[in-house]
């Protein structure tokens, strides 16, 4: 399991000026992650500070919870953000129910009657699209609205791209 991942800009991996972004994590007993340490000048959003998150899982070992804090020490929990606190429910089935980031509102996850997830609504932000999911005839999913996904002929994803659109100026 990886310790560490970094993105690196310039020749020297080692000169800290050098760091975008930097991940550290370190594993509970059972080999899940159980602190994410993000560092670097890539950093946005929630991200926009050094700061690490801890996580929770349930007896099924699905996450259900990642507490943000605003220092590079786990297991320090001093400098605690709620705001970026992460909840997430599952049904009996192991499937998504909802998800939760701060005190914002519930985010629901529907699967079809397939049990995929046909589109997925933010009603924290209104101005935010529904994402759309489309499948395959294996019900791998194929294009999520942000990436489009190839799998070989044994159902292994194999690449993940972003589409690419073509200007007509016609």
């Amino acid at each position: 399991m990886p310790t560490e991942v970094k993105n690196i800009w310039g020749d020297d991996p080692n000169d800290p000026n050098n760091i975008v972004s930097k991940y550290t994590y370190a594993y509970d007993d059972l080999g899940r992650a159980g602190s994410v340490v993000r560092e670097g000048d890539a950093s946005f959003g929630a991200f926009a500070n050094d700061h690490h998150d801890a996580f929770s899982y349930n007896n099924r070992n699905k996450r259900t919870k990642a507490k943000h804090y605003n220092n590079t020490s786990p297991p320090s929990t001093t400098n605690e953000d709620s705001s970026y606190h992460r909840q997430f429910v599952f049904d009996t089935a192991g499937n998504w129910d909802w998800f939760k980031l701060g005190s914002d509102p519930n985010t629901p996850y529907v699967p079809n009657t397939l049990n995929l997830y046909d589109s997925i609504n933010d009603p924290n932000d209104p101005n935010t699209p529904t994402e759309s999911f489309t499948y395959d005839k294996d019900q791998n999913l194929i294009e999520d609205g942000s990436f489009e996904y190839a799998y070989d002929a044994e159902n292994r994803l194999i690449e993940g791209v972003l589409p690419v659109s073509v200007y007509d100026p016609v």
